[in-house]
């Protein structure tokens, strides 16, 4: 089982009971946060990164959720100049240590 991105990120209670006979969560495009405590996995929000996004903007998603014990989903869909809006691989390296 794995988990659904769901068409341009739209869901209501219909397309959650559906999703959920099939995969064991689903990802929006909404960009928030998710609580540690209180996670649905048909509703996980991600924060993408793309060739505008700001190492410092990158690292303070993850100090923040780190102090305020929520779960963050990081997303890109492109590396070094392969794919849509591609980040450059050093960008990753620096965010990631």
């Amino acid at each position: 089982m794995c988990v659904i991105k769901l068409p341009r990120g739209k869901y209501n209670t219909d397309v959650i009971n559906l999703v959920s006979n099939y995969y064991i969560g689903s990802r929006s495009t909404e960009r928030w946060y998710s609580d540690v405590n209180n996670i649905n996995f048909y509703k996980i929000y991600c924060f993408s990164f793309d060739t505008t996004t700001k190492i410092e903007y990158a690292d303070s998603l993850i100090d923040t959720d780190i102090k305020q014990n929520r779960w963050l989903v990081e997303l890109i869909h492109g590396l070094d100049s392969n794919g849509y809006s591609p980040i450059k691989s050093s960008f990753l390296k620096q965010h990631l240590d």
